[in-house]
């Protein structure tokens, strides 16, 4: 049985409740704890959010806007936070020998490099995945396409077992991320060269189809997500509770929502 949420995006009090729902349930974040759509979110509830999930027993799967603090930086730098302030600098780097190192690089401290500083401390935890299996259902950020599958013939996709796909797809992950940067010329994309991180022309990449950070199967109809196992994802926002047979998307648009595996139904938290 697991308790699963979508994209966060910095709302601590979405956070809070869906922690405390089932807390004796697994708990999973399908990815994009941070970057708040809202302008006037501060930084310290955002940072607040994220501490929150790391603090928590909370199973953590990476998001397109997670990677984007980390060194490689996939997809460049999607922060609305700026420079910190010379006086709070001491206090961001003291005991944190990574936040030290940015800082005597560069003499300059950012927002960015304080969540940068936590994903670190996560990856080196091996607290953050790429894929998930909790309750018989296959998690991941944006979901698996048709596409994805058939460009991962090696893939364990037709065992229809989420365990058995969740390990490969952690393990090509991985793999892929640490494809060496492309020569800037070739491509907009430095990381990730492999499908996984492909990014469909429809969400301002070059790719003909979005990897499970990036799938969009509203924009990608001709690629549906792959039926031969239950998944669940966010990434793309719909109106409502979404599922179509074997898929279901979590990314609700009005109010707080999670889906319960134990039930294969959804919830609504507030607000």
């Amino acid at each position: 049985m697991a308790i699963v949420v979508g994209d966060i995006h910095g709302d601590l009090a979405m956070t809070r409740a869906f922690l405390s729902y089932k807390p004796e349930a697994e708990h999973v974040s399908l990815g994009d704890i941070v970057d708040s759509r809202d302008p006037l979110t501060p930084f310290d509830e955002e940072l607040a959010c994220l501490d929150l999930l790391l603090d928590s027993d909370c199973v953590l799967v990476w998001g397109n806007h997670d990677l984007a603090y980390t060194p490689e930086r996939p997809w460049g730098d999607f922060t609305r936070h700026g420079r910190i302030n010379d006086p709070e600098v001491q206090a961001w780097i003291d005991d944190n020998q990574y936040l030290a190192s940015i800082f005597e690089k560069n003499r300059e401290l950012y927002c960015r490099d304080i969540f940068e500083s936590r994903y670190h401390l996560a990856r080196q935890k091996d607290q953050v995945k790429a894929a998930h299996a909790a309750g018989g259902w296959l998690c991941t950020h944006a979901g698996v396409s048709t596409a994805l599958t058939a460009a991962l013939p090696s893939a364990p996709w037709g065992s229809a077992d989420p365990s058995a796909i969740a390990s490969w797809i952690c393990e090509e992950f991985e793999r892929e991320f640490a494809t060496k940067a492309r020569p800037w010329h070739e491509s907009l994309a430095h990381y990730g060269k492999g499908p996984l991180f492909c990014r469909d022309w429809t969400r301002g990449g070059e790719d003909s189809f979005g990897g499970i950070f990036w799938y969009d199967p509203q924009w990608e109809p001709s690629h549906p997500p792959d039926p031969r196992f239950k998944q669940i994802f966010g990434h793309t926002k719909v109106a409502g509770p979404m599922r179509k047979g074997n898929h279901v998307n979590i990314h609700i648009e009005d109010g707080w929502w999670v889906f319960d595996t134990e039930t294969e139904g959804f919830v609504r938290l507030g607000p």
